[in-house]
């Protein structure tokens, strides 16, 4: 049986399944098959995380002086790579 059956026919599987199924190489997981509403609710959580880091960073460069546009920003670059 090809790697590609073996994949189709454990998916087939637990397909229904509420729980995620692992796959191993070499002794030692290496990847997993979870349900695609576990998987939804993975990536909303890690787009509120990133949504919460941005929020965060705007915060401390308000508290902190503020931001600069790109043209400041790359003759703040260009300065310092000639003083150094």
């Amino acid at each position: 049986m090809t790697e590609n059956n073996k994949l189709l026919r454990t998916m087939s599987e637990y397909s229904g399944s509420k729980r995620p199924v692992c796959t191993t190489r070499k002794g030692r997981y290496a990847a997993a098959i979870v349900p695609l509403d576990d998987l939804e609710a993975m990536q909303a959580l890690e787009d509120a995380m990133d949504v919460k880091a941005a929020r965060e960073s705007l915060r401390d460069a308000e508290e902190n002086g503020g931001t600069m546009d790109a043209e400041a920003f790359f003759e703040s670059l260009d300065k310092e790579a000639s003083d150094g």
